[in-house]
Formats: structure tokens, C-alpha cells, sequence
């Protein structure tokens, strides 16, 4: 099922909250005609980026180490996915953190 148009509008108005915002982002992770609705759409990229700065100016600085593992690990829900990777989009140090966990477990899984 593809983005309503109530919920494209809602974006737009920056009228979503933090778990609708994790839907739209686990969606569009897979979706790709809603993935390029939602780039055509500067005032949705400015919505969501917003909601993106709300977020972490509400919520935390940085991932903590131990959500950066669990993503590394594949072992994040769904919500918790969509939201570490909202924040890894914007944060350069979590995305060279979580690069870094990667690393080390493919030398890990290799070694095995």
C-alpha cells in the first residue's frame, strides 16, 4: 500500500509525529514509487528534515554505542531502524561509528 495523500499532507504540514514518521521511513525503505514521490516533494524534504532536527534536538545528540551494535547486528525492530537511520542520515560521526561496527563484524563472521 502506497502514501495517502492525507498522509503526504501531513508530512507536508510537518504534522507527523515520531512513529508515523518511522512507518513513512520503513515504508520508503522499500517502496520505490512513494521513495520518489517523497524526493519530488522539496517542501516534504524540508518536513521531514525538520522533524528530523526536532527529534534530535529532543532526544539525544548521538546513538548510543549499544543501538549502534544492535544495528550493526541486525537485531533493531522495525520503528528502531527507521529512527537510527533518520539519525544516521544527519550525523556523519554515528554513520563512521556503525561503518566502523560493520567492519569488525564482517572480520568477525569471516574469521568464524
Amino acid at each position: 500500500m502506497h502514501l495517502t495523500i492525507e498522509e503526504l499532507n501531513r508530512l507536508r504540514a510537518g504534522a507527523v509525529g515520531l512513529a508515523e514518521a518511522a512507518d513513512i521511513a520503513e515504508h520508503t525503505s522499500s517502496c520505490e514509487e512513494c521513495r520518489a514521490a517523497l524526493r519530488d516533494c522539496a517542501c516534504v524534504r524540508r518536513s521531514v528534515r525538520d522533524l528530523r532536527l526536532d527529534m534530535e534536538a529532543e532526544c539525544i545528540e548521538h546513538l548510543p554505542e549499544e543501538v549502534l551494535m544492535a544495528h550493526a547486528d541486525g537485531l533493531l525492530d522495525a520503528e528502531q531502524r527507521a529512527l537510527a537511520g533518520m539519525h544516521l542520515e544527519d550525523c556523519p560521526a554515528c554513520r563512521a561509528e556503525l561503518d566502523e561496527l560493520c567492519d569488525l563484524k564482517k572480520t568477525l563472521d569471516t574469521g568464524r
